[in-house]
């Protein structure tokens, strides 16, 4: 290495040099690298010596170096002179011999006039053709030279300009990252000073003291907390490094339901042989505020010892009911959301189960869908029991029933393949059978009856047998029915309200629901038991909820449910910050006592496939249930994250930092402003899922690209990766104190395959139509193939994750989904592969094409037939890769990012069937 030199310069890139004084301090620069840089032997060949071999010519030659002009011509050898002694016959005879040799001179010159004459045109010409070739000859092999010395140029542009893009990027990157270190070395001070104060907390719980209606479900928030920081007087031991608190519970009769009083005593002293630094007493009326304080006093483990006895000391009271929902998991996985439900105050768990659970002697009812047993749903119940909460069924009566619909056991009971046969004796007693299954196992007497979204009602077998009717009149008709069914059995049901205005005004979108009025005429039609449930998920304004409650209330239900949703559905990880926007504009509408609501729940729905984790959910859990226990509209966001770290054991920033997976746009800062007044925006809006649709989106086409032009993905899918895999590595470490936050890894591992596959078609398109043969390869043996590798391994994190929280059905789905991602990454390198294997055969060795899998055997026929061979080598004839030669165009051109689909959207943009 010592005979060669590294030049680092980028003359496209570098445009300093033309600034004043840059091009002198360059060339001193330059001048200072060529005194150290080694010399080369010049590499172009010696002067070639001339004229060697002709003595006249080489003194020609070096006449003409010398600059002498050409001697003048002899004219004297023309002329004829006469003897010099014409009386000498010496003389006279050597004037005649000269006279001799010029007249025979003068022959000759007449005869090479005479051949020139005749001949000299042509072979001039001739002579003119040879040179004119040679030049044409020479200006060719010229302009073979220029074009090379364009293509260098070309290429040296074209490298400089990619080295500058990633020198770029590289450096706004170790800004950002400079940037970073100087806030995390902050953030180190500011938390070293507050670990001068902050110390361990073990809380002891006198179980013999504790009322028993709290007792089991003490037992088992003891059992689970995070970090197991509560303690019995048996089994708190001497630590000089814990702070002991004492907690206390007192039933207090004179409460208000939703009303709840901690106090704390600090610094009592020495008690049964510990030293104590605070008392705590939870005045509690209800299980579920005693549990809250629980919560409370969790989330007062997570701060310093004087915010936590001011913290403590706290009165509160709810506003409204509050309940939480979820899709179909695993008994123990219902169990933690369970408890976390409690310690957040949560009192009320609608459990949707559609058609998972279990009725006696329909097998098909459910099938092949990891329905509940009877048994499963009572321990459920059992359990929420003991923690305060109620447990709600929440089924479908009309629409929704396409799961059950599909088999041929229930085509009897089919309006259409979605929706029941209203008006059918059959219907009424196969939904009876229903109804009382469903609400067998539970203590409560309510019961959602769902009949949301049941498009097509009265318009399919239901005209065969009855009749054209009004779709409004059939549904009205059919409620009434079920209601009487719920009667009989002292149920209090409630139903989803979208239908009354959908019907109505004969449009089935959400702007048939948000967007117009309930005709008056209903308000008798509607059963007085029935209450309404006004579900919405999508707007930011205070305006638009409290405008459609009101709306509810003059169709006669003076205290309407009111339902928002954690957005979880058809993506990977919740959308927090969106879902905080909407819960805190529902909320707030629904706290104004005018409008008459005593009970509201926060929705979590698992549509499309249910790739969501669902306990990424648990901050919108808590941000919709502090929301439920403060009159005004502002929440402390120091409480709201102490709350979730001593609750559920992860750190809040981390989980909705998460949430930019969907959205490049994320407010990471939303806590900070979620006291700032909400939108005045009365759109329906949508929170994108760019993860879902960047992951199914076929690699090969690729033919969403064009709405993300202009974002550079990879970075920040790049930075989301590092970032959570760092927190999941911390969160796995043996004293790490936050354990939820190994949840996050779901997250991290998808943003490392977004960042390989978004922009890659784009990066293979560009090689190949540039003819770069060898990038493309490596294109492909790199980071096509890493991208496989790394599919692979979140397809078997999501499988493992899937399986401890769900039952196994259903997983079928996504495997599909997954094993099609895979084989279309395998069908993408293959045929790069087969085309670079016939285009650079040559080039490659036999280990390159060993690696890309073309000189091997035919393996069991799966490679097809061939039809080239180079060096005894069998290729496929792939002169052109067509997925490569279409261009792409933008689908949604306003939209850009700011889009949410769903997997048969984009995993290929032909429509089957």
């Amino acid at each position: 290495m010592a005979d060669q030199a590294v030049v680092d310069a980028l003359p496209y890139i570098d445009k300093e040099i033309d600034d004043d004084g840059a091009r002198d301090a360059v060339d001193k620069l330059i001048e200072a690298e060529l005194r150290r840089t080694p010399r080369r032997e010049p590499e172009h060949p010696k002067t070639i010596p001339l004229f060697d071999k002709d003595p006249m010519l080489k003194e020609d030659w070096k006449r003409v170096q010398q600059r002498k002009p050409l001697s003048a011509l002899d004219n004297e050898r023309y002329s004829l002179p006469g003897p010099i002694n014409d009386k000498d016959p010496e003389s006279c005879r050597e004037s005649v011999e000269n006279t001799k040799s010029q007249l025979e001179h003068q022959t000759l010159r007449l005869l090479n006039l005479e051949l020139l004459s005749k001949f000299g045109a042509n072979s001039w010409r001739l002579h003119n053709y040879q040179q004119e070739y040679q030049l044409a000859q020479l200006q060719k092999q010229v302009e073979t030279y220029k074009e090379k010395v364009l293509e260098i140029n070309r290429q040296r542009r074209f490298d400089q300009t990619q080295a500058g893009n990633t020198l770029s990027s590289l450096e706004n990157k170790w800004t950002n990252l400079i940037s970073s270190t100087l806030q995390v070395e902050i953030a180190c001070a500011s938390l070293e000073e507050e670990l001068h104060e902050l110390r361990a907390y073990e809380a002891l719980i006198d179980m013999e003291t504790v009322p028993v209606e709290l007792q089991d479900g003490m037992t088992e928030v003891m059992r689970h907390a995070p970090r197991c920081n509560f303690a019995t007087e048996d089994s708190m031991q001497e630590n000089d490094g814990v702070c002991k608190w004492r907690v206390r519970f007192a039933y207090d009769p004179d409460l208000k339901p939703g009303h709840c009083i901690i106090t704390a005593e600090t610094d009592p002293g020495r008690k049964g042989g510990h030293d104590f630094v605070m008392d705590i007493t939870i005045h509690y009326h209800r299980r579920i505020e005693a549990f809250r304080c629980v919560g409370r006093v969790l989330a007062a483990t997570r701060l310093t010892l004087n915010e936590a006895s001011s913290f403590l000391s706290h009165s509160e009271e709810a506003q409204f009911e509050t309940a939480g929902r979820n899709g179909v998991m695993q008994v123990d996985s219902v169990y933690f959301i369970l408890r976390s439900m409690a310690l957040m105050g949560l009192n009320m768990l609608q459990l949707y189960t559609e058609d998972t659970f279990e009725v006696e002697n329909e097998p098909f009812f459910g099938y092949l869908r990891g329905r509940y047993s009877q048994k499963e749903l009572a321990s459920i119940d059992d359990y929420a029991y003991d923690l305060g909460i109620e447990v709600i069924p929440c089924i479908q009566t009309l629409g929704h029933m396409g799961q059950m619909l599909q088999w041929p056991r229930y085509t009897y009971l089919r309006d259409t393949y979605e929706v029941l046969l209203a008006g059918s004796e059959d219907t009424y007693d196969f939904l009876e059978k229903l109804i009382k299954a469903a609400t067998a196992p539970f203590r409560s007497k309510r019961i959602h009856i769902g009949m949301d979204e049941a498009h097509g009602v009265g318009e399919g077998r239901y005209r065969q047998f009855f009749g054209y009717r009004d779709s409004t009149q059939v549904f009205v008709e059919h409620l009434a029915r079920v209601n009487e069914i719920c009667k009989r059995m002292d149920l209090q049901p409630m139903i989803w309200s979208d239908m009354l205005f959908c019907l109505a005004t004969k449009n089935n979108t959400l702007q048939g629901y948000y967007e117009s009025n309930a005709p008056p005429e209903l308000n008798d039609s509607i059963p007085p038991e029935i209450d309404l449930v006004y579900w919405d998920y999508y707007h930011t304004s205070i305006d638009v909820y409290s405008a459609k409650i009101q709306q509810h209330r003059e169709l006669g239900c003076e205290r309407p449910w009111v339902a928002n949703g954690a957005w979880t559905w058809s993506r990977f990880w919740t959308a927090l910050p969106f879902t905080f926007e909407t819960v805190k504009a529902s909320s707030i509408a629904a706290k104004d006592k005018k409008h008459g609501v005593q009970n509201a729940f926060l929705t979590i729905w698992g549509d499309e496939g249910n790739e969501c984790d669902m306990y990424s959910a648990l901050p919108a859990l808590l941000y919709f249930a502090e929301h439920a226990y403060t009159p005004e509209g502002s929440i402390d966001p120091r409480m709201l994250k102490a709350k979730f770290d001593g609750i559920c054991g992860g750190t809040l920033d981390d989980f909705i930092f998460a949430s930019q997976l969907d959205d490049v746009h994320t407010n990471l800062a939303v806590l900070e402003h979620t006291n700032e007044a909400c939108s005045n925006s009365l759109k329906t809006h949508f929170a994108p899922n760019m993860s879902k649709y960047l992951l199914w989106e076929d690699p090969f086409l690729s033919f969403l690209s064009p709405q993300y032009a202009g974002y550079n993905l990879e970075s920040h899918y790049g930075n989301l990766s590092a970032y959570l895999h760092a927190v999941v590595i911390a969160a796995k470490s043996n004293d790490n104190p936050y354990p939820l936050n190994a949840r996050l890894e779901l997250a991290a591992r998808l943003a490392t395959v977004l960042s390989l596959k978004c922009h890659l078609r784009e990066r293979l398109v560009e090689a190949y139509r540039a003819g770069r043969k060898q990038e493309l390869y490596s294109l492909a043996q790199g980071r096509l193939r890493t991208l496989e590798e790394e599919v692979e391994g979140l397809w078997r994190y999501h499988r493992t994750m899937w399986m401890n929280m769900y039952k196994p059905f259903g997983w079928e789905t996504l495997e599909l989904r997954y094993g099609g991602l895979i084989a279309r990454i395998k069908t993408m390198y293959d045929r790069i592969m087969e085309y670079v294997a016939f285009t650079l055969s040559d080039d490659l060795t036999s280990e390159e094409l060993d690696t890309a899998f073309i000189h091997k055997e035919e393996e069991n026929g799966e490679r097809g037939d061939m039809n080239q061979t180079r060096n005894g080598i069998k290729h496929r004839n792939t002169s052109v890769i067509e997925e490569f030669e279409q261009e792409l165009h933008c689908i949604y051109e306003n939209a850009r990012t700011n889009i949410m689909l769903d997997h048969g959207r984009v995993a290929t943009p032909s429509r089957l069937g």
